[in-house]
């Protein structure tokens, strides 16, 4: 190849073939993406959104309670288990107006304090109550966990 206008049309070509080629690798990967997801389009257009409730303080005094009247049937309060250190609980009533009390665990790591959202999980028109806590597992463990718990007018929280 001798230097002037051809080697000059050459990398242009080159470059040009480059270019469609990379276009069509990515339409491709692009569409093994789409075809890996578990859910269709439909689906995912379906509004799901948790609504942000409350992002635990890094310091909390012993007594310290929230009540989030979003959620469950007459509304859900956190508060500290007695007796246990860095502990918490939720308590609410059902819909007959029986108390219920279900232990949740620390809500505070290295990995930073829990986060509180709702959402209609179960789509039984009662809001549920989803806690985001994160893992200190350094690469280790998953980054973080979810503890859900779904609510229903007749009886207590089923946590998942």
């Amino acid at each position: 190849m001798l230097h002037g206008k051809g080697c000059k049309k050459d990398v242009k070509i080159i470059v040009w073939s480059g270019l469609l080629f990379l276009c069509l690798a990515a339409r491709a990967l692009a569409t093994g993406v789409v075809g890996y997801l578990p859910m269709s389009d439909g689906e995912y257009a379906q509004k799901r959104a948790l609504k942000p409730l409350l992002t635990l303080p890094y310091s909390v005094s012993p007594d310290q309670t929230w009540h989030f009247r979003q959620v469950g049937v007459s509304g859900v309060t956190l508060l500290p288990e007695p007796k246990k250190d860095n502990e918490w609980r939720i308590s609410g009533k059902d819909r007959a107006g029986n108390s219920w009390v279900v232990p949740v665990g620390r809500l505070i790591n290295l990995a930073g304090n829990a986060q509180f959202y709702r959402a209609d999980l179960d789509r039984n028109g009662i809001q549920d109550l989803v806690i985001w806590l994160g893992n200190p597992g350094l690469g280790l463990a998953p980054s973080a966990q979810y503890i859900i718990f779904t609510i229903s007018q007749e009886w207590p929280p089923l946590r998942l």
